[in-house]
């Protein structure tokens, strides 16, 4: 058994859902995406067309049907696959070398409008008749899509089970902190401010938006976050800021930036944007996270829902038919997909940032050799591209049934590229995958060390949920730092019961550190960011939970807990500002315990080396000793005022603080 930190009743605060916005939901177009042009063919894997290295495969179809039938063909291949649309334009984001001003003449030259720009990104609509001529044009590196965002959602008691009640009775209610809320829409909020439910003064913004509805996905998720973050901190300044896209996302970070905002809640997930490892470019989620933890923001991110439908491994391919085979014999990862309702699919692989090993995703009906792919991605990998492939599908057969998600390898008549047989990640939006893996199930910005990811568990029983999403990061690191609870009670999304009503996942439980967040920070101002998340997880509960399969290097993602709020700001009186778990022996004798868990980090605490783990250690209470010690891969370290022996493995721990708010 591990242990994780869990916001849970007399504790302080709790955990993000990252949540894909709903996926099928975001997009255009209720249609069902067309069998492959030129390839409906009645087996599979089928003969694809010719790629182009500089236009994302749907695209390239897109244009393909408006070359050869005209504009209305153009859009209703658009409509079918799920795309943006603006009249007969279809949105693109156009990866530049760096001068937006050739990149936005080459948009005009082709009768497009440039929508928005952020970083490396010049974000556009552009005729459907004119996407090959804009791919073709050399200010353009790449002609793709926008990434397909993520609503992690599957008070009020949240406010009771993480004990922020204590806190707001004794004064702290989160008076002069700015929170930024950072969501895919909020309708309804100005009926939540008339019942109570949100502040009566509140400030909004739009990026890609229009009265805080993103027209192509309308949604009322953000108005369900804001009003946790409210309830947990009634006395924040509170900021709504709507988005749709990457690029609004970097223009969202620069104006909380403007603004003051010290914590920004992103209850929303963006797969295949990044390798997962924090080093995401900066017009990526990750890279615009970063950039505002640099900048003094604690970025608090829905770890996300994806335990379920997320699948990871090597490329297997027993009978070198070059489909991917997901258990022997088997190449299909299934999923049922109700009538009239879709998915959206997601798959890369680990060759950053760019790669010439090139595979294909495909939804096949039946899902057998003999079926025919009626979704597909086959972008061009070349050297130049990135390692992923993504779509969006809605089944309009009438029938609700099984589909197959396959893998399949690309080669050109050159021949195969050199592969280093790189782990794979497939990752679905709604739906449960046949073959689903836990581990590494984490969804970008969340994977990021910049920053606090939140998991989820139901308020009632602190249980984790079986859908929110699991670490280690590709690079070994833990993930979520945090869980908190989801299920609760919701103006928007219903009344809470049991752990399956009100609002569930990571998108729930985000706010609620958020919340727990500002109530800190009043108490205590000067605390930068990383003082901010540290104070937050040492004063989680630990809690056990079942470990991952260990070829996922499970043991390195034990470290969750649920914060509890019977802190309270540090003074530095280390004696009684301890955080202690007391565990009883069997002769007796009471022992203090503080054994602390994570990344290794400053704060202006008594720290103490590690007893008991990879070979001892000595306490130092000279005040400002840190000494760092690694077990499974990563840092471990100790706090105050330790007497007596921490447990050589992964305890069941229970931590809180000796005095409450003051």
């Amino acid at each position: 058994m591990g242990s994780r930190r869990v916001l849970r009743s007399s504790r302080l605060i709790a955990a993000v859902l990252v949540a894909f916005v709903g996926l099928a939901t975001v997009l255009v177009g209720p249609s069902a995406a067309a069998p492959l042009a030129a390839t409906a063919q009645s087996q599979f894997p089928p003969v694809l067309p010719k790629k182009h290295p500089k236009l994302d495969s749907r695209l390239l179809e897109v244009a393909s049907s408006a070359d050869t039938a005209g504009v209305a063909a153009g859009v209703e291949a658009a409509r079918a696959r799920r795309l943006s649309l603006f009249a007969d334009n279809v949105r693109v984001a156009i990866r530049t070398s760096g001068d937006h001003s050739l990149s936005k003449d080459a948009v005009r030259s082709v009768g497009g409008v440039v929508d928005a720009e952020y970083a490396d990104v010049v974000q556009a609509f552009v005729p459907t008749t004119a996407l090959r001529r804009l791919a073709d044009n050399p200010a353009a590196v790449y002609v793709g899509l926008p990434l397909t965002p993520i609503a992690l959602a599957v008070v009020e008691e949240g406010v009771t089970a993480t004990n922020a009640n204590a806190w707001q009775a004794a004064g702290w209610t989160g008076a002069g902190v700015k929170v930024g809320v950072i969501d895919l829409g909020f309708i309804g909020y100005t009926a939540k401010q008339a019942s109570g439910d949100l502040p009566s003064s509140l400030t909004t913004a739009d990026f890609g938006c229009s009265g805080l509805v993103n027209a192509a996905a309308p949604t009322d998720h953000g108005t369900a976050v804001s009003e946790i973050v409210y309830k947990m901190a009634p006395g924040t300044q509170l900021y709504l800021i709507c988005i749709a896209t990457p690029v609004n996302l970097g223009q969202a970070k620069d104006y909380a930036l403007a603004q003051g905002i010290t914590v920004i809640n992103h209850s929303v997930g963006w797969p295949n944007s990044s390798r997962g490892d924090g080093a995401g470019g900066p017009s990526t989620p990750e890279g615009i996270a970063a950039d505002a933890r640099a900048h003094g923001v604690l970025w608090v991110n829905a770890a996300g829902n994806q335990a379920q439908r997320h699948w990871s491994g090597n490329f297997i391919d027993a009978n070198g038919n070059r489909v991917h085979e997901f258990a022997m014999g088997d190449e299909f990862d299934r999923v049922f997909i109700p009538a009239g309702l879709g998915i959206c699919a997601g798959l890369k692989w680990d060759a950053w940032p760019t790669t010439s090993q090139d595979y294909d995703l495909f939804l096949v009906l039946p899902p057998t050799l003999a079926g025919t792919a009626v979704a597909s991605s086959f972008r061009d990998q070349t050297g130049t591209q990135p390692p992923t492939e993504d779509f969006c599908y809605t089944n309009s057969t009438g029938l609700s049934q099984t589909f197959g998600l396959a893998i399949t390898k690309f080669c050109p008549s050159s021949g195969c590229a050199p592969s280093t047989n790189p782990r794979f990640d497939l990752v679905i939006d709604p739906g449960t995958l046949q073959y689903a893996v836990a581990a590494g199930s984490v969804i970008e910005p969340a994977t990021s060390p910049s920053v606090m990811a939140v998991g989820a568990i139901c308020w009632q029983n602190d249980s984790f949920e079986p859908y929110s999403s699991q670490g280690p990061t590709i690079d070994g690191r833990t993930k979520p730092d945090i869980a908190a609870p989801d299920a609760t009670s919701s103006s928007v999304y219903g009344p809470a019961s049991a752990c399956n009503a009100g609002f569930k996942g990571s998108s729930a439980s985000s706010p609620h550190i958020a919340g727990a967040a500002a109530l800190v920070l009043q108490a205590n101002p000067t605390f930068t960011a990383s003082q901010l998340q540290i104070f937050l997880e040492s004063r989680a509960v630990r809690k056990a939970v079942a470990r991952q399969p260990p070829d996922r290097a499970a043991d390195r993602d034990w470290d969750r807990s649920c914060l509890r709020t019977r802190s309270r700001r540090y003074d530095g009186d280390s004696e009684r500002d301890t955080l202690r778990d007391r565990r009883r022996r069997d002769d007796g004798d009471v022992r203090w315990l503080t054994c602390y868990v994570g990344e290794l980090r400053h704060h202006p605490e008594l720290h103490c080396s590690e007893p008991g783990w990879n070979g001892g250690g000595a306490c130092h209470r000279d005040g400002r000793r840190t000494d760092e010690r690694h077990r499974h891969g990563r840092s471990v370290r100790v706090r105050d005022d330790v007497r007596g022996d921490c447990p050589p493995d992964k305890p069941q721990r229970y931590l809180e603080l000796v005095r409450g708010p003051r």
